[in-house]
């Protein structure tokens, strides 16, 4: 995998662009991620490819790099938007983590279950421990629904309806292009938003989530 890129400036914005990240066998790999559905989680995948995926060396090391921690991969979520399956998606923060089995542990709130696996707002340090590797099935253009971020955000912690809405009215954004086989690295609390397509053609994300936190018992990640 490709290994230029500039840990500062993803610690200083939440994101960064890794061009030419993982070579066409991987993608190819990556691919068997997606079938007829807009949004497949771990669960759903085939066990070998997400075995392969927990044991890749190249994005375990970037996901390390960038977490300047040992971590392990932790949720995987594959997006397939296109004209048939088409969706918008407001300013957010990611701010959920997906666990084996419910359990009433302190700071742990806003339980819900979706697509077979059980969700939960953490403590904001478990937020802050992850990285999330975006890894770009297919080329992604300004008319293909692409991320766009707000810089620094982040660092700001869990924010609520009012504090967004303020942020995005006085703050520029910036889109993040992307060609096949490049990364978009992010961080879960860094602001982001998707529009809908308006071409014709697929965008596939296989979306990576790494943390180097460990969860109190009986708590576990959903994908060990």
């Amino acid at each position: 995998m490709a290994r230029m890129f500039s840990a500062e400036e993803f610690h200083r914005t939440g994101s960064l662009l890794i061009s030419d990240a993982f070579r066409a066998e991987d993608r190819r790999i990556a691919s068997g991620a997606f079938c007829d559905a807009a949004g497949m989680r771990q669960n759903s995948m085939p066990e070998h490819l997400v075995q392969w995926l927990c044991n890749h060396r190249g994005l375990n090391g970037l996901a390390e790099t960038l977490c300047a921690n040992p971590c392990r991969l932790v949720r995987i979520i594959a997006f397939d938007k296109s004209p048939h399956s088409n969706w918008f998606v407001p300013w957010h923060q990611d701010r959920t983590i997906a666990v084996r089995e419910e359990a009433e542990v302190e700071g742990y709130a806003h339980w819900t279950f979706k697509d077979g696996l059980h969700h939960a707002e953490p403590p904001i340090e478990v937020l802050e421990s992850m990285v999330t590797l975006r890894l770009h099935i297919d080329d992604c253009g300004p008319d293909s629904g692409p991320l766009e971020v707000i810089d620094g955000t982040h660092v700001c912690g869990r924010l609520d309806k009012a504090q967004i809405s303020e942020i995005v009215s006085s703050t520029p954004s910036r889109v993040l292009l992307a060609a096949e086989s490049d990364v978009i690295a992010m961080r879960p609390l860094l602001l982001h938003r998707s529009k809908r397509s308006s071409g014709a053609r697929r965008r596939r994300v296989l979306h990576l989530e790494y943390s180097f936190a460990d969860l109190p018992a009986p708590l576990s990640w959903a994908l060990n």
